[in-house]
């Protein structure tokens, strides 16, 4: 809203300092600032204690009393553009700065206000501006024939419609060439601080951390975060990876990779905390020190035993045990068949067989019973079973 004039508005404040006028009222003859103007609004004001002024726009507040803040400060006696510090009475009233007078040029041009760039603020008349302003295209050379046929200029834009020329007028608001050019600049700035940080999809290489927002959806008892990577080839095969954790437990946070096939999803596999692996349609994943060191695989007993039942095993193993003890298999069977203890003799017995309890027993454990001594002894054991 644009500064307001009043008629006589003249009233006094005491001791405003720097701060805002607290009005005592109008003088004689005058008219109060509350009298001229509402409330919340911008007038233009000078205060004067005598001996020095500023003036400037102020914003009144009607009250008891009414006050006056120094909204902005056009200017002061002393030069400067910063309140005065008034220590006394002083008479507040409301005039138009000078800064803000209409200034008629010789030659006619208004002025809209008192600056120094005189050639771009002076209004213009119509033919003034054409320099200045985008216009229609305009080619007073172009003929047209009217319904008489007489041949007659127009100072328009036209069109030829198939029926005839339509004289055409630029519709809507017009921008100055020197408008038009800033938003032209800013354009091209903006779209090279765009190309100079996006990383092109042909190859450039990234650099720093791919951020994404953390949106977890919660799903079975677990949070899943969204994708921080996600990767498709053009078989239509992908991958993404992105983390997990269970709900109210962090102990069990992991990151997820999922193999995909056309966008669903086809297997997992999960990175635990304690270094585990697990998969979806294979369980968890056994690394080289979780397993035996007496261990041998199906494939060395079936080549190195050839049984006539193909799907018949057999484990050989040695240990130390007493009468009674139960014996742990190295690799547990699902169906224990037999088990063959054997301990070498020095006497006339050479190696023989012991008895093998297999009451209770299941497909990873048999206990041992010995028959003639009760002390701990080293045994080799032949152990038959279906995995």
């Amino acid at each position: 809203m644009a500064p307001q004039l009043g008629n006589y508005v003249l009233e006094t404040a005491t001791a405003p300092g720097t701060g805002s006028f607290t009005l005592n009222g109008p003088e004689t003859a005058r008219r109060s600032f509350s009298a001229a103007f509402p409330n919340g609004g911008t007038v233009f004001y000078f205060a004067d204690d005598g001996s020095s002024a500023e003036w400037g726009v102020g914003t009144l507040t009607i009250g008891t009393p009414s006050t006056l803040s120094r909204t902005t400060i056009i200017g002061t006696t002393s030069g400067s553009a910063s309140a005065l510090n008034f220590s006394g009475s002083v008479e507040v009233y409301n005039e138009i700065p000078a800064e803000y007078v209409p200034i008629l040029e010789a030659d006619g041009h208004l002025i809209v206000k008192s600056i120094t760039d005189w050639t771009q603020r002076q209004a213009l008349g119509a033919a003034d501006a054409e320099g200045r302003y985008i216009k229609s295209v305009n080619d007073s050379t172009n003929i047209r024939v009217d319904g008489a046929g007489i041949n007659k200029q127009t100072g328009v834009p036209w069109l030829h419609t198939g029926s005839g020329f339509t004289n055409l007028q630029a519709a809507g608001d017009y921008a100055t060439n020197a408008a038009v050019n800033t938003e032209v600049t800013a354009r091209v700035n903006a779209v090279a601080g765009l190309d100079a940080a996006k990383v092109n999809r042909a190859g450039d290489t990234m650099r720093g951390a791919l951020s994404t927002f953390n949106d977890p959806n919660l799903t079975n008892g677990v949070y899943n975060y969204s994708p921080a990577f996600r990767t498709y080839t053009n078989s239509r095969a992908g991958f993404q990876f992105f983390a997990q954790d269970k709900v109210g437990d962090g102990s069990t946070a992991s990151g997820v990779l999922v193999q995909e096939w056309n966008g669903v999803a086809q297997q997992y596999w999960w990175f635990n905390p304690d270094g585990g692996i697990g998969q979806s349609s294979k369980g968890d994943v056994a690394f080289v020190s979780q397993i035996p060191t007496d261990y041998v695989t199906n494939g060395t007993f079936q080549n190195s035993l050839p049984f006539v039942d193909k799907n018949l095993r057999a484990q050989v193993f040695t240990k130390v045990v007493g009468n009674g003890v139960w014996v742990t298999i190295p690799q547990a069977f699902k169906t224990l068949v037999g088990v063959l203890a054997l301990q070498f003799s020095s006497g006339s017995e050479g190696v023989r067989p012991l008895r093998v309890e297999t009451n209770g027993a299941t497909g990873g454990q048999f206990q041992m019973s010995e028959w003639d001594t009760g002390g701990n002894t080293q045994y080799t054991f032949l152990v038959f079973g279906y995995f």
